[in-house]
């Protein structure tokens, strides 16, 4: 989950709260939901292609993967 202004977008005006569901596609859309935040995975970046954000998200997702499995949440 990234929270803030976001580094990567032209405009750095607005708060975004941007997230991934792991393992699970569910039709959310319109719908609410509750986020917890249960750890910082690393500190914000800047990006310098969208391939390097490409590649840092699915670093981010591996280390994601690892917390839930060691807390048996996977």
């Amino acid at each position: 989950m990234a929270w803030g202004l976001t580094p990567s977008r032209f405009s750095r005006t607005l708060v975004d709260l941007l997230t991934h569901l792991l393992d699970t596609a569910p039709d959310l859309y319109g719908k609410p939901i509750e986020i917890a935040f249960l750890g910082r995975l690393r500190a914000e970046l800047r990006f310098d292609s969208p391939k390097a954000l490409v590649e840092q998200i699915h670093r981010d997702i591996g280390r994601a993967q690892a917390f839930f499995a060691a807390r048996g949440r996977a």
